[in-house]
């Protein structure tokens, strides 16, 4: 469940507030764990889920079985794919950049009469097409195994950053109005312990603490089954952590430098 989502979660507890974001980061993470944990019980020895759904409800909910699911993962491949935009902009303006010594003009600005993000995406668009188009996707899988060692220095990173801001910033409590304004000459910041801004951070768990779809073949590998509650307990446990964590000292820390 840990991912990219890692790097999201500063901005997304900044929207929301402080406290709110830790309360609705262990609302979900009950919610999920539940309703993981009824999805692997009412399965059984199932192959899929949707064959469960198929059972109680017949071929209407085996569609809505896939379906649901797929809708999720585009939703979470939408905010992949813009996050990937967003960095890929400025990586490309750092590298012009660096080849022709010139200074450019960085505008974030959707615009067509300059390069913009909208080029990127396009050009992103088809890099991921390519990408996706190969039958032998072994070397992805390889190279995604190694993808918890770069999660695990993002964590490190923010956390870090997290803790150096707080030891020499001066924070304050107050609105997202007085931290909006924010006069980033200074060595104060305000933060914000509650915000209506929360749907924000709400999309971002959504999708952070989706394993439902996966978790049957996770456990059925299980060496021990009898303990398969304790074990999505557990793991559902240390996500929400590490989302805590992260998310909080990362609103803390982007919020001091």
């Amino acid at each position: 469940m840990l991912g990219t989502a890692v790097s999201t979660l500063p901005y997304t507890f900044q929207q929301s507030g402080l406290i709110l974001g830790l309360i609705l980061t262990f609302v979900t993470f009950l919610i999920s764990f539940y309703s993981c944990k009824l999805i692997i019980d009412m399965a059984g020895t199932d192959n899929d889920y949707s064959d469960t759904l198929r059972k109680f409800y017949g071929p209407t909910g085996f569609y809505m079985g896939l379906i649901s699911p797929a809708v999720i993962m585009l939703g979470a491949v939408a905010v992949f794919f813009v996050t990937m935009n967003q960095v890929m902009y400025p990586m490309i303006l750092a590298i012009t950049v660096w080849i022709t010594g010139n200074d450019v003009n960085y505008d974030n600005t959707p615009r067509w009469d300059w390069f913009s993000g909208n080029y990127t995406a396009i050009i992103l668009f088809f890099i991921m097409t390519a990408l996706c188009s190969k039958k032998d996707i072994k070397i992805f899988m390889k190279i995604g195994s190694y993808g918890v060692i770069f999660v695990v220095l993002l964590m490190a990173f923010i956390i870090y950053t997290g803790i150096s801001a707080m030891t020499d910033t001066n924070f304050k409590i107050g609105t997202p109005e007085e931290s909006v304004d924010t006069d980033w000459n200074k060595n104060d910041r305000t933060i914000t312990l509650f915000s209506s801004n929360f749907p924000v951070l709400l999309g971002v768990l959504c999708a952070g603490y989706y394993l439902h779809t996966c978790s049957l073949n996770i456990i059925r590998n299980s060496k021990n089954p009898e303990k398969n509650t304790r074990d999505v307990f557990m793991g559902y446990l240390l996500v929400f952590i590490s989302y805590a964590i992260c998310g909080s000292l990362g609103y803390i820390g982007y919020l001091g430098v």
